[in-house]
């Protein structure tokens, strides 16, 4: 978990025409609230591993420049799959593609990001 975090942010610019120059100030203040992780893994095999995790945060942003104020909540969830494979002093780990989970592989004429978004390999010396 993740603590709250206060982000203020404050810009300044000058545009100028042809008459005169005009100074612009705006604000943005983000209270992000506490992220919550949940992660569960299980040995499938004697060299799988299957894991499932998921994220969730939220946050308040106000929005303050040239006369007017902006204010919204702004909620984020993901969650994702992952694969290990361990063959003898091989791991192969994987996370799989977020869109193969939701919308199944596009392999005919679709536009699909593969099987995983990340993969590493090590190696026990």
């Amino acid at each position: 978990m993740t603590p709250i975090i206060y982000n203020p942010i404050k810009t300044e610019s000058t545009e100028y025409s042809d008459s005169d120059s005009d100074k612009r100030k705006s604000e943005v203040n983000t209270l992000f609230f506490p992220k919550y992780n949940l992660a569960v893994e299980s040995k499938i095999t004697s060299w799988l591993t299957g894991r499932f995790g998921a994220n969730q945060s939220y946050a308040h942003r106000i929005f303050n420049g040239n006369g007017f104020r902006y204010e919204y909540y702004d909620k984020d969830y993901y969650m994702n799959l992952g694969l290990t494979f361990s063959f003898g002093n091989f791991c192969v780990d994987s996370v799989l593609e977020q869109e193969l989970l939701f919308e199944g592989p596009e392999f005919i004429g679709g536009n699909t990001n593969g099987l995983a978004t990340e993969i590493s390999v090590k190696y026990k010396f």
